[in-house]
């Protein structure tokens, strides 16, 4: 499938910060939107996370949020070929299918975040402005952009 983006989201060229988010469905997405728009992010939007897959491979990210609809067991996968070539990637799990061994498997695999279905949205948006947060404090401690994506 050929990745689409959502340029009604994405913030002006000279955002240096960007995250590659799977569609989640419309609230997940208004929340992603919202949060990551009003704060300035590029958002490059996705159909799943094959696309995800192909993209973070080719093309730095500073944070990738998983499309909700794919089993945990598919996350888990994804964030192991991601971690491959991007170790540094902050990389948030959403899912609706799920089970504990998921969730060890993913902290295991140093996911940033993992939320299992139903979540709250503020939940995952408050997860989000943290992941954002992240990036400015561990750019400061390293005297850089940021971590090696």
């Amino acid at each position: 499938m050929t990745p689409r983006t959502d340029s009604s989201s994405a913030t002006s060229p000279a955002a240096q910060r960007t995250a590659l988010v799977g569609d989640s469905g419309p609230g997940i997405n208004a929340v992603l939107d919202g949060v990551l728009s009003g704060e300035g992010w590029g958002i490059r939007r996705v159909a799943d996370n094959q696309a995800i897959l192909s993209l973070a491979i080719a093309n730095p990210f500073d944070l990738i949020v998983t499309a909700s609809k794919s089993p945990g067991p598919e996350d888990i996968q994804l964030l192991r070929k991601i971690r491959g070539v991007r170790p540094h990637m902050r990389i948030i799990i959403l899912t609706d299918e799920w089970t504990p061994g998921d969730v060890v498997a993913a902290m295991r695999e140093h996911a940033f975040s993992y939320f299992s279905g139903p979540f709250e949205p503020t939940a995952l948006a408050e997860m989000i402005r943290y992941a954002m947060a992240y990036r400015i404090i561990s750019a400061r401690a390293v005297g850089s952009k940021g971590p090696e994506k």
